[in-house]
Formats: C-alpha cells, sequence, structure tokens
C-alpha cells in the first residue's frame, strides 16, 4: 500500500506531461503548417484574396486544423522583406512589387503567427505555468507576375 501511494503519483505525473506534450507539439506542427500554407498562398500567382494580408490571415486561420479549437485566437502578422520590417497595411497587396531596387533583391513574404494555449491535461507542479504561447514563421519569396 504504500508502495502504491509513492508510486502512483509519479506514474501520473509522467502519463499527464506525455499527453500534454504531445497536445502541444501537435498544436505547434499544426500552426507551422497553416503559417508555411498562408505565405504559400500569398505569393502564389493565382490567388488574388490571399494577396492582402486580411487574405493571409484568413488562410492562416482556416488552415490551423482541429488541434487549435478556436482559431479566430491565431494572429496573424504579414512583411514584405527585404525593404520593411514592418507590418503591411490592411489594404496593401504584399507581393504587387517584388523586386527591390535599392538592394537588386527579390521580396519575400515574412507570415508570423502566435497563439496562447494552454494544457490539455493540468499538471500539479508549481512553477508549471497552464498558459504559454507558440509561435511560427514562414518566409517565401515572392513570384514573378
Amino acid at each position: 500500500m504504500v508502495e502504491f501511494v509513492i508510486v502512483v503519483p509519479l506514474l501520473l505525473l509522467l502519463v499527464l506531461g506525455i499527453i500534454n506534450f504531445g497536445f502541444i507539439l501537435g498544436q505547434q506542427l499544426s500552426l507551422n503548417n497553416a503559417v508555411r500554407e498562408g505565405a504559400r498562398a500569398a505569393v502564389a500567382a493565382g490567388s488574388s484574396s490571399a494577396h492582402t494580408p486580411a487574405g493571409v490571415t484568413s488562410h492562416v486561420q482556416n488552415a490551423v486544423g482541429p488541434l487549435i479549437s478556436d482559431n479566430s485566437n491565431v494572429a496573424v502578422t504579414s512583411y514584405l522583406t527585404p525593404t520593411s520590417g514592418s507590418a503591411a497595411a490592411s489594404g496593401t497587396i504584399l507581393c504587387n512589387d517584388s523586386f527591390d531596387v535599392a538592394t537588386g533583391d527579390r521580396r519575400s513574404i515574412k507570415v508570423v503567427a502566435t497563439y496562447n494555449t494552454s494544457f490539455l491535461a493540468p499538471l500539479p507542479v508549481p512553477g508549471i505555468g497552464p498558459n504559454f504561447t507558440l509561435k511560427a514563421e514562414s518566409v517565401y519569396r515572392c513570384e514573378f507576375s
């Protein structure tokens, strides 16, 4: 009985840790894939609605998959690089001018998404916070029109 009382909490902690790690890893992989899809859609020649920052955000949020239950909580920011490090304006076409005259380089689209998540199964361990932020980013070069 004493051995049972000592071993079961450790075993339960190990099992809950494995479950939480798998769940968070799945969410991170889903977010990575969605950001990649959003950046790809932003530079693809035929998808005109995805060329705007709002279109990229919509594309990323729709591509996150079932592990992220509330896709409206996925915050997406689109950047046109290398000429600007700031976020694109809401009405701007991202790849409309794909050649940077100053540097002679092709421009790229950088899409960054963040998602606040928590553990699926709570861990009774002090110091391990239940909430944290997942982040994914992807960079694709603009294609010629």
